[in-house]
């Protein structure tokens, strides 16, 4: 599957799936470096509405998908989670590969202050192990404007369409990878040592891994 083929079609996808919709940028652009928002933005969303970029963005993902013969779209209103974090989940969706042992995709909307599609939680397998929650904050302080948002949804969609996600778990600790480049590490209880992510996963050991097929493996 190649990458830079699939951008140009996603693009054009968002382009219908994204209107009456805006990017926006980082509101912070400008300031002083290391100059911290106003107390009050740490506990105010004024626009909710914009987070819906990311819900139009998911669609143009379907598109894509789907158009290309690589997955089905189905209902997920019963989709199961292993791990879905405090949000409020106003629908869900379920992305099915059509390849043998590939991943699915599971979305779920959620909501943001008084909108309800707000943001996305991008979840894979079934039942979903969390990748993302986009925004992890809708806060305006901890808004960086839409470019990140968007990247950080696609990185998360194309590291289980490509194949390279892999997640590896021991108890409450997980380390998760959607590609090379990319490696996140959670921790739910305890720290890790410097180098146990990556040996975590060169070498999973006894512990659970969980991975799929790329979406377009024959």
């Amino acid at each position: 599957m190649d990458r830079d083929a699939l951008d140009v079609a996603l693009d054009e996808a968002f382009a219908t799936t994204a209107r009456g919709l805006s990017e926006w940028p980082d509101p912070r652009v400008g300031w002083e470096p290391g100059r911290s928002p106003p107390q009050e933005w740490y506990s105010r969303v004024l626009d909710p509405d914009k987070y819906r970029l990311l819900g139009a963005r998911w669609a143009a993902w379907v598109r894509v998908l789907t158009e290309a013969g690589l997955a089905e779209l189905k209902d997920g209103d019963a989709a199961e989670w292993h791990d879905l974090p405090g949000v409020v989940v106003t629908g869900t969706a379920r992305l099915v590969p059509s390849a043998a042992g590939a991943l699915p995709l599971v979305v779920a909307h959620t909501r943001i202050d008084e909108t309800p599609d707000a943001g996305v939680a991008v979840g894979v397998g079934d039942p979903a192990w969390m990748v993302a929650v986009i925004p992890f904050c809708g806060c305006d302080a901890c808004d960086d404007g839409s470019d990140p948002l968007v990247e950080e949804l696609d990185d998360a969609v194309w590291g289980v369409v490509s194949g390279a996600f892999r997640l590896v778990r021991d108890g409450d600790r997980r380390v998760l990878t959607l590609g090379p480049m990319s490696a996140r590490l959670w921790s739910a209880q305890g720290e890790f040592e410097p180098d146990e992510p990556a040996q975590w996963l060169a070498d999973p050991g006894g512990r659970t891994l969980v991975q799929g097929q790329a979406w377009d493996a024959v």
